[in-house]
């Protein structure tokens, strides 16, 4: 790919957002999980206190772009997240101004 150029699925306007990135950020979080029929629903909880949730889809064409928003970031520090180039702590500290 050369440099200064979208991911495929960004470009025609989807979210590089994937189910298993999805999950990497649930594990990352320590979030819980509790499965259901079409979506796993995430729960993220900081100090006990839920802080955000969000579902992962289990189709597989399906797109992840939500999740951002619900973790109150942005798609790119979503993705680092997931990428692990974003700590848990880093993470909290980000969204420390709406978790009071």
């Amino acid at each position: 790919m050369q440099r200064g150029l979208l991911p495929r699925a960004a470009r025609r306007g989807g979210s590089p957002l994937k189910r298993r990135e999805a999950l990497r950020i649930a594990r990352k979080l320590g979030a819980e999980t509790k499965t259901s029929t079409n979506h796993d629903l995430v729960l993220v909880r900081f100090k006990e206190k839920l802080v955000a949730t969000f579902c992962v889809r289990r189709g597989t064409h399906s797109g992840h772009g939500h999740i951002p928003s619900q973790l109150f970031i942005s798609e790119s520090a979503a993705m680092r997240l997931a990428a692990c180039t974003l700590s848990k702590d880093e993470y909290f500290g980000m969204i420390a101004d709406k978790l009071c």
